[in-house]
This record gives structure tokens, C-alpha cells and sequence, in this order.
């Protein structure tokens, strides 16, 4: 299994991704990032029952959490207007090349 964090995970097209990924053989969600609805269940809040991830804001912090998986997780960013690039530069240095 690929594990996955999405960024943006509430935007329009955040909740098609999470629900590909939540239906998905081959990848298993293991965080949302958003600014709403923080500590809620992302199944629970995009009506898909329980996928105990809980939504947060600190894409730092999952990228530290995800590196002790393997493999280490994927993450996709989705387009936040204006948010996107400061949003994901502290993790940059994190982030995981193929």
C-alpha cells in the first residue's frame, strides 16, 4: 500500500481524492490537511463513515509521522490560491523523491 496525505483535503477536488484514495486497493489515506472542521474524522465530516484520520493543519508534522512508514507517504497538494506554496514550504525539506 502507497500511504497518502492530501493536502487541501476539503477543496472540491481534496474530497474526490480522499474518496478515490479511501476506495483505493493500492494507496491508504493517512492524513488530511485543511484549515476547517480540524480534529474531526475526514470520513465523517465528507460522509463516508469513520476513517479515523483526523483533520489538521500541519502538513510538517504528517510528513514527520508519515517517515516512519514505508514506503515513506506520497503527498499531494491540491491548488489553494495564494496558500499553496507557503503552506507547503516549511515541509519541502521533508519531502521524498521516488
Amino acid at each position: 500500500m502507497i500511504p497518502v496525505i492530501v493536502v487541501g483535503a476539503l477543496g472540491k477536488m481534496g474530497r474526490e481524492t480522499v474518496k478515490a484514495i479511501a476506495q483505493s486497493s493500492e494507496c491508504q489515506l493517512i492524513g488530511a490537511i485543511a484549515r476547517q472542521h480540524l480534529g474531526e474524522d475526514i470520513g465523517d465530516v465528507l460522509g463516508l463513515g469513520a476513517l479515523e484520520i483526523p483533520i489538521t493543519k500541519d502538513l510538517e508534522v504528517m510528513l514527520a509521522q508519515g517517515a516512519q512508514e514505508l514506503p515513506p507517504p506520497s503527498w499531494w497538494t491540491l491548488p489553494i490560491p495564494g496558500r499553496s506554496t507557503t503552506m507547503c514550504a516549511p515541509a519541502l525539506p521533508m519531502a521524498y523523491a521516488p
